[in-house]
């Protein structure tokens, strides 16, 4: 993670530095809880209106942060201000921040930082709503401990104090505020779970190109096993987006698992995306051939799954007599080839290497008649996450749209070196591979044909209504 650090304006509070440090080396081996505690009791035994000082006094006594990074881990977690570890931290090598009173009980989940940058004022909060990070003078900062009730009171003052004392801008002290660079970003570093597919194609453009760095925006990519790994993520707070098959972010909110957005859309089928092919000689030659057949798909569904059950029984097929094998889609040709299935529901660049590699047999598109231009997939995030970081979703959603725009215009000279680098598909083969579309707007139209199809067939119990899960992008009308 990209480490931005605070700069150091002149302090607020006179003081003797090395008197300071002579007070720090005496009581540099006090007891970290001890000095919670302390700190504690002794912010909420006053009055912040009378004693504004205490939000942005210097507080002395630390434990070198070596001894501290030793005996209490280095889970590190970045912030726009600061970096805090596991409990406490005094003068940190990164940024010469002072920090005291992290109550241990925070921090029990270290995977999920309890706490949210204030993009502003350089303000903490936890998510109970009983903690308050202030931050001032040289970087000198002070957990405040109160009560709900009096926390606006607090949060007003100690703003007050950050942008009247406050000498440069919050990320490098280079004068410039965080609007220069950032927009005033919610949360300027996010984690986006990624696949290695033809889908994203125009996420590793816009990556590569740095349209979300011209954003204001450190995105720390993460390349998820699956797409049904990916909305786990996502759902336990791991991820801040997550691409995800329109089947499963709206599975996930039918069945109440999660409450989600739809960001972005990212992909919709075309001819020649998906198509369901079998071995040569296989003993399927024609679509209505499928019944009864064993076919492989990624996962029961799936929307490559429910495609495919569309097109067959707008053909007559009666798909309930199916069997359906799921398995990873590198598995498939193999399969095909032992003879384990009958046919297999593949998706590019799949659909051209076993047409090479085993001379596949394609046996129907599942981008045709009822499923044509069907919605694939896009870029989900949680509700309350995306109420809190609406600037942030807008510039994520900028940035894509350039690597959209790119990848549809340039195929020979963005596209497909992205899927060589990135689908590690080989050079010369990635000119053959079919590509679908790239939508450049989010259209519930399109999305809610998906989730009628998951209705159709028993995916989800009732119908869900997929407006309310759009967040509309900047400008959309």
């Amino acid at each position: 993670m990209r480490q931005l650090t605070a700069c150091s304006p002149t302090p607020l509070l006179s003081g003797n530095s090395d008197a300071q440090e002579r007070t720090g080396q005496r009581q540099r081996h006090l007891d970290l809880v001890d000095v919670v505690d302390a700190v504690n009791r002794q912010f909420q035994t006053r009055d912040i209106a009378q004693h504004p000082e205490l939000a942005a006094g210097m507080v002395t006594g630390l434990p070198p942060p070596d001894a501290l990074a030793d005996q209490y881990g280095q889970s590190t977690y970045g912030t726009r201000h600061l970096t805090i570890t596991r409990t406490i931290v005094g003068r940190t090598a990164r940024s010469g921040h002072r920090t005291v009173g992290m109550d241990p009980a925070l921090l029990r989940r270290p995977r999920k930082p309890p706490w949210e940058c204030h993009p502003q004022g350089g303000l903490l909060f936890s998510r109970n709503g009983c903690y308050l990070l202030a931050m001032a003078g040289r970087g000198d900062t002070l957990l405040m401990r109160q009560s709900r009730k009096r926390l606006p009171i607090f949060c007003a003052i100690t703003l007050a104090l950050l942008l009247a004392f406050s000498g440069c801008g919050a990320l490098d002290g280079s004068g410039s505020s965080n609007s220069s660079t950032s927009g005033g970003l919610e949360k300027p570093s996010i984690k986006v779970g990624v696949l290695p597919v033809v889908d994203m194609a125009p996420f590793y453009q816009a990556a590569d190109s740095g349209y979300f760095t011209q954003e204001g925006l450190d995105v720390q990519v993460v390349t998820a096993p699956s797409g049904p790994s990916a909305i786990e993520s996502l759902i336990g707070e791991d991820l801040d987006i997550a691409v995800s098959s329109y089947p499963g972010a709206f599975a996930a909110q039918a069945k109440k698992a999660a409450d989600i957005k739809i960001v972005t859309d990212l992909y919709a089928a075309r001819p020649g995306h998906g198509v369901l092919v079998a071995a040569p000689n296989g003993g399927i030659s024609r679509p209505e051939d499928a019944a009864g057949k064993k076919i492989a798909v990624t996962s029961t569904g799936s929307i490559s799954d429910l495609a495919l059950m569309s097109v067959l029984q707008s053909r007559g097929v009666d798909v309930g007599t199916i069997n359906w094998v799921p398995m990873p889609l590198p598995d498939m040709g193999p399969a095909l080839q032992r003879g384990n299935v009958d046919a297999a529901v593949v998706i590019e660049p799949f659909v051209t290497l076993t047409q090479k590699s085993m001379g596949a047999v394609p046996i129907v598109d599942i981008a045709s008649g009822p499923t044509a231009e069907l919605p694939m997939s896009g870029f989900a995030a949680l509700a309350k996450w995306v109420s809190a970081n609406p600037k942030t979703v807008a510039a994520f959603q900028r940035g894509l749209a350039k690597g959209i725009a790119d990848v549809k215009k340039d195929r020979s000279g963005r596209l497909d070196p992205i899927l060589v680098k990135y689908v590690k598909i080989d050079t010369a083969i990635a000119p053959q591979v079919h590509i679908a579309e790239y939508p450049e707007s989010l259209d519930a139209g399109r999305l809610q044909r998906v989730a009628d199809l998951m209705k159709q067939f028993n995916v989800i119990q009732d119908r869900l209504d997929v407006s309310p899960m759009l967040v509309p992008p900047p400008g959309a009308k």
